[in-house]
């Protein structure tokens, strides 16, 4: 599909209509017809004819001659991306919850960069509820069983969580036999909205919400294996 700047300036060269639809390979009344309705949008006569011959108006050498080296950096900026349309590059924003990217996410980045070295990988570490569309997000990995509406997601991985508690807190507390008897421990959860802090089990569904909560930051299993800490809920 040849531009209106591509026949005006195959016209230029060629010097007749003629030349110009033997150089691009279509029709002498297509040329006829583009040069028309580009000077129709212009509001400006850019070529004068006559039988004999055709030379530029004053209107038309201005924009022969303002327009020729935007028409090959156009061509330039076409050819580069046909070329690369098989190559991987530019910018990717990624948004990670922390202990999933700094644990999993990383390590596979790592190598991806290594193999696309043309791709930028900008990653937003948050266990934060982010709106993708208003961060300019271009994707995200998260652990959901509801997607937000209006994204297209797909699953990665199966997300396991056991419910556990150190050996000094439960010979503290006792050891709760049933879910609903999590209701009266003391519990370590996320400080996060929505329904991550309702604790279930595939054995008994019933969610109970955890109480007496003590707000905390994820961290890796090391720093808290050893410590005497209350129930908590863990991948």
């Amino acid at each position: 599909m040849h531009t209106d700047l591509d026949i005006f300036h195959a016209v230029v060269d060629a010097g007749t209509f003629t030349g110009a639809a033997r150089q691009l390979g279509i029709t002498h009344s297509a040329i006829s017809k583009r040069i028309a309705q580009l000077e129709q949008r212009l509001g400006a006569q850019l070529l004068i004819r006559s039988t004999r011959q055709m030379r530029l108006s004053e209107a038309g050498q201005l924009y022969a001659l303002e327009t020729r080296e935007l028409q090959e950096r156009l061509r330039n900026v076409e050819q580069e991306i046909a070329e690369g349309s098989g190559a991987l590059r530019g910018r990717i924003r990624l948004s990670c919850s922390n202990a999933l990217g700094k644990l999993q996410v990383m390590p596979l980045l790592l190598r991806f960069m290594e193999r696309y070295p043309e791709v930028i990988v900008d990653l937003t570490l948050s266990d934060a509820v982010v709106d993708l569309v208003h961060e300019g997000m271009d994707l995200a990995i998260r652990s959901t069983a509801q997607p937000e509406l209006g994204l297209i997601a797909r699953r990665l991985a199966t997300n396991h969580r056991v419910i556990c508690a150190s050996p000094d807190y439960l010979a503290s507390h006792g050891t709760p036999r049933s879910v609903p008897e999590l209701a009266e421990h003391v519990s370590l959860i996320l400080n996060l909205p929505g329904g991550f802090n309702a604790w279930g089990s595939s054995h008994c569904p019933t969610c109970v919400a955890a109480s007496s909560p003590i707000p905390w930051k994820p961290c890796t299993p090391p720093a808290w294996a050893a410590a005497a800490l209350p129930v908590c809920r863990t991948t």
